[in-house]
C-alpha cells in the first residue's frame, strides 16, 4: 500500500476556460455576484474539472494512461475558485483511493479501480 498527498488549485481562469469549451455557463462559474446569490461564497468549480485534475495528477503518478480503469467521484461540498484542495491518496495493486479536502472539510472522495493493462 503507498500513501500520496498533493495540492490543487483551481484559478478562475481555469474555470471560466472550462466553461467555455464545455459550454457549461452555469452562472454559479462565471459570475462571482450571482453565486453568492444562490448561497455560494464564490464561484463554483466544474465538478468534472475538478476530477479531470485529480485525475490527471493520479495518472502521471501511477501511469493510468496504459491501464483500463473504472472511475467512481463524489462530491460532498462545492469546490470554490481559487481555495487550495488537499488530496490524499491510497494506493494498492487493484485501486487507488482518493480524499479531498478544503480547511479540514472533506469536500470529494473517489475510487478507480485498476483493470488489466491494454
Amino acid at each position: 500500500m503507498e500513501r500520496y498527498r498533493f495540492i490543487l488549485k483551481i484559478s478562475c481562469e481555469e474555470i471560466h476556460a472550462y466553461s467555455i469549451l464545455s459550454g457549461d455557463k452555469n452562472p454559479i462559474h462565471v459570475n462571482q455576484l450571482i453565486a453568492k446569490q444562490a448561497g455560494f461564497k464564490n464561484i463554483v468549480a466544474h465538478g468534472l474539472l475538478v476530477q479531470s485534475k485529480i485525475i490527471s495528477r493520479l495518472g502521471s503518478l501511477f501511469q493510468l494512461e496504459q491501464a483500463s480503469i473504472q472511475i467512481t467521484c463524489t462530491f460532498l461540498l462545492p469546490v470554490y475558485a481559487e481555495e487550495l484542495l488537499e488530496i490524499e491518496v491510497i494506493s494498492t495493486v487493484q485501486e487507488i483511493k482518493f480524499k479531498g479536502t478544503i480547511q479540514l472539510n472533506e469536500v470529494v472522495r473517489g475510487i478507480i479501480k485498476k483493470s488489466e493493462r491494454i
